[in-house]
């Protein structure tokens, strides 16, 4: 079986890591044999050229409309459906979980109701709304962090806490937060194509 390397995605490229600490592969479950596909492991210098890609970029970030927040979730949501089969067998490939019910109609259906429902909010934007607690005076309105949301997601749930389109890559982008995302060793290809679809949703836009 032949190895197959896979690049990272930085501020926007598609590049193999720089000086990679190590690499890794998923083990399957339903096997117990490594699967083909080898990921890196950045070393700092990876991390750091995302970091300063945020900040350089910070105010344009901020200044994406929420129309187009809501458009481009909405893409995300568009192309999962369109290859949710793969996207399904995949995991299941890499994490044992059964395609039904859990994958499919648990798993990948949370994450794509979660996607809509962020763009759903990126038009309302009832989530910004003033809160102002006068006895205790308190005030609060929510807003973007100020950096970029680093997102590690569980091994349990490969769609739904995604860090590549699950529910906390949703309200980073709802809020106007760029995203650093690693993926979880125990399904890292599922990862890849999920953050494929993004960069793809991404070069969609307007």
């Amino acid at each position: 079986m032949s190895m197959i390397h896979n690049p990272i995605l930085v501020n926007g490229e598609w590049r193999e890591a720089s000086y990679p600490v190590s690499s890794f592969k998923a083990v399957s479950p339903l096997s117990g044999r490594q699967l083909p596909d080898s990921f890196p492991v950045s070393s700092f210098l990876d991390i750091d050229e995302m970091l300063q890609a945020d900040e350089s970029d910070r105010c344009a970030i901020e200044k994406i409309s929420f129309e187009k927040r809501a458009k481009f979730l909405e893409l995300i949501a568009e192309e999962i459906s369109k290859n949710s089969e793969e996207l399904c067998q995949t995991a299941h490939s890499e994490t044992g979980l059964s395609l039904k019910p859990y994958l499919i109609e648990a798993e990948l259906a949370e994450m794509l109701q979660q996607l809509r429902q962020a763009a759903d909010f990126c038009l309302n934007r009832t989530w910004r709304e003033l809160t102002i607690d006068a006895p205790n005076n308190i005030r609060s309105f929510r807003g973007p962090l100020p950096g970029p949301v680093i997102i590690f997601g569980p091994a349990n749930m490969p769609f739904s806490r995604n860090s590549c389109g699950g529910a906390d890559f949703a309200c980073a982008i709802t809020a106007g937060n760029s995203v650093i995302a690693k993926s979880n060793p125990n399904h890292p290809l599922t990862s890849f194509k999920l953050a494929k679809i993004i960069n793809f949703a991404a070069t969609q836009l307007d």
